[in-house]
């Protein structure tokens, strides 16, 4: 409600400029304003708000600059100085409520991108594909390896990066992979998450080398059963899992850094 309140009197100061320069200022002058104007916002969109700002205030004081040495040394009536002062003012507003709605529109869209983010990371599934998020991921492999590490059993996850040159493709690969893979673990102790970058993260609790052969074995025969999707779209590394969970983690992060973890 605050947000649309203050969008509501930005534009209406913006319309009020508007109006007053139709009213006071000749065409020349009008032309100059809306212009002027619309750079400033069209730049406030596109560059920080600091720069937008300092754009603003170069434009302000170098029109009023402007408007000082023009009639410089020239004797004018009082009612001729309160019409350029008039005129300024308008140029003025006009600007300042340009760069405050696009400074204001900004700040709305980093809102949204920031709340957009926070909801992505409280998700528990990926909703396009249903594999585990990132966060959800590693909250269950915490359970996991503490109860792999009190019990004395072994775990092993496998990283599988997709492929291609092209996004769209790579796309396709991935959701089609994630689907296999879904098919190919179990569902009650396994773990499939989202790896960022196109990688898919597989956790397969309380098992051994011979138990992460079959897991693959099993994906390549579902490969081979699809129409456009071979095991060369893609590679794959094997990991033992380390019964600390601070490990583990900070392997996680190197993968989501791009760097390959042992």
């Amino acid at each position: 409600m605050h947000q649309r309140t203050t969008f509501m009197n930005i534009f209406i100061l913006l319309c009020a400029s508007n109006v007053a320069g139709v009213l006071y200022l000749d065409t020349y002058e009008l032309l100059f304003m809306l212009s002027a104007s619309f750079l400033i916002g069209l730049l406030a969109m596109f560059t920080s708000s600091r720069i937008g700002f300092a754009l603003l205030i170069v434009n302000v004081l170098g029109h009023g600059f402007y408007s000082v040495g023009v009639t410089w040394g020239k004797e004018l009536n009082f009612d001729i100085q309160m019409i350029r002062i008039l005129k300024q003012c308008i140029y003025t507003l006009s600007a300042v409520a340009s760069w405050l709605l696009m400074y204001s529109i900004n700040k709305a869209r980093e809102r949204y991108i920031s709340l957009e983010k926070e909801v992505m990371e409280l998700r528990k599934l990926e909703p396009s594909t249903d594999i585990l998020t990132f966060n959800e991921f590693m909250e269950r492999a915490k359970l996991l390896i503490s109860g792999m590490k009190r019990r004395g059993e072994k775990a092993y996850y496998v990283v599988f990066e997709v492929l291609g040159e092209k996004d769209y493709q790579k796309r396709v690969v991935y959701e089609k992979l994630t689907q296999l893979l879904l098919q190919s673990v179990r569902v009650n102790y396994d773990l499939v998450g989202n790896g960022g970058h196109n990688r898919i993260i597989v956790f397969l609790s309380n098992t051994g080398e011979e138990g992460v052969q079959i897991v693959l074995q099993r994906l390549a025969q579902k490969v081979d059963a699809e129409y456009n999707l071979t095991m060369n779209d893609f590679v794959y590394s094997i990991h033992d899992v380390a019964d600390d969970f601070a490990a583990f983690s900070e392997a996680m992060a190197s993968w989501r850094r791009g760097h390959a973890a042992s």
